[in-house]
């Protein structure tokens, strides 16, 4: 028998709770202005665009240095605000996600219990 809790996530999965967890973090992502001006003011002050050799850089290297030269930085931003998305109960993540997995862990053991009591045919 699988694991509760990895069935519990697979059927998460299955039936979009998560992809729609997902979309409301990346809403308040969007949302996030300390984020963006983090974002912002490492571009603006990036060594790669102050470099001499941005103003000749084709657009695809120039983006490629400066991901490389940002990229785990504004990562770590990105990280640390999604985390106070999940634990914000302001916005409400904390109690729908436990609500969510309740749900599902309900309904899981529901249907363990219904294919349980259903006769088999050995005729």
């Amino acid at each position: 028998m699988e694991d509760d809790s990895a069935a519990v996530l697979k059927k998460i999965m299955d039936e979009g709770i998560f992809d729609d967890l997902r979309k409301t973090v990346i809403a308040h992502l969007k949302k996030n202005e300390a984020l963006q001006r983090f974002t912002e003011d490492r571009v603006l002050n990036s060594k790669t665009l102050q470099g001499e050799s941005a103003r000749t850089m084709d657009k695809s290297a120039l983006f490629g240095k400066l991901r490389k030269e940002l990229e785990n930085s504004v990562l770590d931003q990105a990280l640390q605000a999604t985390w106070e998305i999940l634990a914000d109960k302001e916005i409400g993540m904390p109690e729908l996600i436990e609500t969510k997995v309740h749900e599902t862990l309900c309904e899981l053991h529901e249907e363990r219990a219904a294919a349980r009591m259903v006769p088999k045919y050995e005729g």
